[in-house]
């Protein structure tokens, strides 16, 4: 099956008209917003920038103003990350390193204050000061995906030279007060989001700097329901072109305990040992194994390893939520696992957390 193709398809299921509209709504302000963002001409991306933070010395203003601004940019830092992606497809790969800028600032105690998302998976931090030619290199003391905040720090001291930290005002703006913004938002991904829920989501919001979860059982697939894996269909517009069920679980799905994951058939690895398992079956949610309901994909792992162990001529029988069904013999199982990882050229048949 074809992932992350974002031009139009004829051949799309009608199906995804169907989807409700309370899950469009979800869909469609945060993806609007990042769409644009990337679309966003070069030239209008160079002029902003230059616009932000070199011009609004030159315009005629206070000179209190001007201190202020000043002030500001002396607090106000670039940061440079390069990141390693996580590859949801196959999740036993990750993907080409890709790098991103963002804006930090500068507070109490050596700490930079900036977003989470834009230090995700990184593989290092530079951070410049406004003025300074020189990129320190940086590193992550704390990160919080819910709110989208991350503390950063950097250990050379030449750094700190000059530089004076900002504190929050306890005073909101009032309505149609000028402000000032000032920042290196434009060339990085901007994240939005309307609302916090009370509850724990089914399918969580984030899932930063964690490695897809992974089980292969006979050439089969297993992996966590994120929304991560379900822009591998498509960026932008996954919640059109991703399976209508698992959309529905992303956006409407509720936590039924704290350790709960859906667990999906993300696809076949072609072997002798799963000769004639229908593809149709790929992205079906997982339900129960030789009777036993799954909670998650750890619970997955040991109900396999105790079947397996308990008895050589053992059959195992996978059930998923629309009443389809593998069954595997655990003896060919454990003789083909060797033969399907390299042929795949893959090095575990779990990812570390299952091992």
């Amino acid at each position: 099956m074809e992932r992350n193709n974002d031009q139009p398809e004829d051949h799309l299921d009608s199906s995804a008209d169907e989807l409700s509209s309370s899950i469009k709504k979800q869909l469609s302000f945060r993806d609007d917003i990042e769409k644009d963002q990337h679309q966003s001409p070069p030239l209008l991306k160079q002029q902003l920038s230059t616009v932000s933070v070199c011009s609004l010395l030159d315009v005629e203003t206070d000179h209190e103003t001007i201190e202020s601004l000043q002030l500001l940019l002396s607090s106000v830092v670039k940061i440079f990350c390069n990141s390693i992606p996580c590859n949801f497809d196959s999740p036993w790969q990750v993907r080409p390193q890709v790098a991103g800028t963002l804006s930090g600032f500068i507070i109490k105690d050596r700490w930079i204050l900036s977003n989470a998302h834009g230090v995700s998976n990184q593989a290092t931090i530079r951070i410049q000061k406004h003025g300074d030619p020189k990129k320190y290199p940086g590193r992550v003391l704390h990160i919080a995906h819910d709110c989208d905040l991350a503390i950063l720090t950097v250990n050379n001291d030449q750094f700190w030279n000059n530089v004076e930290p900002l504190t929050f005002s306890d005073q909101m703006p009032r309505l149609q007060e000028s402000i000032i913004v000032v920042g290196y938002p434009i060339g990085r991904e901007i994240t939005l989001a309307t609302s916090l829920d009370n509850f724990p989501a089914l399918v969580p919001f984030h899932s930063h700097d964690k490695r897809p979860e992974y089980l292969i059982y006979a050439g089969i697939v297993f992996t966590v329901l994120t929304r991560f894996y379900l822009r591998e269909f498509s960026r932008y517009h996954w919640g059109e072109k991703a399976p209508k069920h698992l959309v529905s679980l992303a956006c409407n799905g509720k936590l039924q305990n704290l350790t709960q994951q859906i667990v999906v058939i993300s696809q076949i690895l072609a072997d002798d040992v799963n000769y004639g398992i229908d593809s149709d079956i790929t992205e079906a949610v997982l339900k129960t194994v030789n009777g036993i309901e799954i909670n998650n994909i750890k619970h997955l792992a040991e109900v396999i390893d105790e079947i397996s162990n308990k008895e050589d001529d053992g059959f195992i029988r996978f059930e998923t939520e629309s009443e389809e069904f593998i069954v595997i013999e655990c003896k060919e199982a454990r003789q083909s696992e060797e033969r399907i990882l390299t042929q795949n050229s893959i090095t575990h048949a779990r990812s570390e957390n299952l091992r």
